[in-house]
């Protein structure tokens, strides 16, 4: 639906489960669910039973005088955008479908284009465009009509509501991490039905796990692979854990037919997908688009389950040197700039403008929180709705059904209420996970084990001086690529793209990744519709 079309009313997608009896709402039911909504407290509390990947609005373009309601799931997986002019608001599930005509080049402030082109997404509910926004994480919006106001309102909080389970024994810890994943794939497997069932699958633990729950399910899915080559190591490692399960397993190259040095960037197919992907506020890499692509022509009526999710609930990355108390909280937006290596070189000032960002963003939080729940809070409200999952959208835009298990709520809560000693380096997660994976053969010798890495000494010093040691490394650098290319990043980012990105943009590039994209949809910010 574009801007010029009539007002459309009561708009919903995904699915979701209501408590207390688990009943499966589809689209069509979401929208008669919510139908009764009067006041901002009932969407509130409405959306508070719901568990899933949905999100709903009562109107796309609302008539004069009409209030709407809109709301998403917990991880916005179903992200919803708006805009609002001349006392009306518009809504779209793509930020760029909000752009005028004339609106070339888009007016961007430069903080968040700093923001942006570090982590690959625009902070809080911004997007590219200073007037189009994008609904947070388990939040809604309740736009008033008679005023033209806005009004945000956050149903989930993102983990931290419940009070955590301080003195579980951690043997009965990992027994109620079992039986969470249990209700969650049950809830999966009613969802699937009797539809084809794609599986992206790694060598990794996520995708792992929900092979198994498929194989206890009796569910033969179609799995496959992307990457550059055939020949990459984690491609071989899938297809043996495939071949272990009984599944039929598909590799497809990243690098579409006839890519050349111009790329994707003048194919005006590819160019609509990244809008759609991207939605003004995030950049995501281009891996899934060719498999997407072409199994979805091969099953229509397909669902998609991806991993995400499950290093983050496990605790990937939940490092031990962010700092306790109100006073941490600016060593710990300072600290934030280098946890992930970024996507380009920061001099000093950019290091103190993207600090300060971080730390209005922290004051946003709850101020109880200790140092390390406020970096799980950011990588649930921030990294997780905005970059992980969007991969999902890939797979969306080719009409494909998602479903993320790692993504139930209930599942989520549990893991964020268990004490973090447990979590730290994914320590539970893991044990679990590899002895269900040696019960079923597909446990490796070579499997990377976090949690094990976490207690040499020289590894936590060298968590310690990390962001340190980077900053100043980085500023020398000049082009630090890494050689190995396993998904085709550097493939896809070389040619012109990767001189039009040097010649134009006084960055300093650092990595040829997913981010890489962020650069990209900087420099073609003129982009319309």
């Amino acid at each position: 639906m574009n801007a010029h079309e009539p007002a459309t009313k009561a708009f919903a997608v995904g699915y979701a489960f209501l408590a207390p009896d688990d009943q499966l709402l589809d689209a069509a039911a979401l929208i008669r669910y919510f139908a009764p909504l009067s006041s901002s407290s009932d969407l509130k509390q409405m959306a508070t039973l719901l568990n899933g990947s949905w999100s709903y609005c009562s109107y796309q373009d609302a008539p004069q005088g009409k209030d709407v309601f809109a709301i998403v799931d917990h991880r916005s997986s179903c992200s919803l955008y708006y805009r609002v002019e001349e006392g009306k608001i518009r809504i779209r599930e793509n930020g760029f479908d909000l752009l005028h005509d004339d609106e070339s080049p888009i007016e961007t402030p430069q903080n968040l284009i700093l923001f942006f082109s570090q982590w690959g997404f625009t902070p809080e509910n911004r997007t590219l465009h200073p007037k189009i926004h994008r609904i947070p994480a388990g939040c809604g919006i309740y736009f008033k009509a008679q005023t033209g106001e806005v009004e945000t309102l956050r149903y989930d909080s993102c983990l931290y509501e419940e009070k955590p389970l301080e003195g579980i024994d951690y043997t009965e810890a990992k027994a109620l991490f079992s039986e969470a994943w249990h209700i969650a794939v049950q809830r999966m497997v009613r969802l699937i039905a009797d539809r084809p069932v794609i599986l992206p699958l790694t060598a990794g633990r996520d995708s792992r796990l929900i092979a198994l729950a498929l194989k206890a399910a009796g569910i033969t899915p179609i799995t496959c692979t992307y990457g550059r080559t055939e020949s990459i190591h984690e491609v071989q490692r899938a297809q043996v854990i495939a071949e272990k399960l009984g599944f039929p397993h598909r590799f497809f190259s990243t690098i579409p037919e006839g890519y050349n040095s111009k790329g994707y960037t003048e194919d005006e197919a590819t160019l609509d997908y990244l809008r759609y992907v991207s939605g003004l506020g995030s950049g995501y890499f281009f891996g899934e688009y060719t498999t997407a692509q072409t199994l979805a022509r091969e099953y229509p009526s397909a669902i998609v389950l991806p991993g995400h999710n499950g290093d983050i609930l496990g605790g990937d990355n939940l490092h031990q040197r962010f700092f306790d108390g109100e006073h941490g909280r600016a060593m710990n937006a300072y600290l934030l700039c280098f946890h992930e290596r970024g996507n380009r070189i920061l001099n000093r000032l950019e290091v103190s403008q993207l600090t300060d960002l971080h730390e209005k963003i922290f004051t946003s939080y709850p101020t109880h929180l200790s140092g390390k729940e406020l970096f799980e809070m950011f990588r649930n409200r921030e990294l997780m709705p905005k970059y992980y999952i969007n991969s999902s959208r890939s797979w969306r835009y080719f009409r494909l059904d998602v479903w993320m298990p790692f993504l139930d709520q209930e599942l989520c809560q549990l893991m964020h209420r268990l004490p973090q000693d447990y979590r730290i380096g994914k320590r539970l997660y893991e044990e679990v996970t590899q002895s269900l994976f040696q019960e079923a053969g597909i446990a490796f010798s070579d499997d990377i084990s976090l949690y094990a890495q976490w207690q040499k000494p020289a590894f936590r010093v060298k968590q310690l001086i990390r962001p340190f040691v980077i900053y100043h490394r980085a500023r020398r650098a000049h082009s630090p690529f890494t050689r190995e290319d396993p998904m085709g990043f550097r493939t896809l980012m070389e040619g012109e793209l990767r001189h039009s990105v040097r010649q134009n943009i006084p960055w300093k590039t650092t990595t040829i990744n997913g981010l890489s994209f962020a650069w990209w949809l900087w420099y073609n910010r003129c982009l319309s519709h």
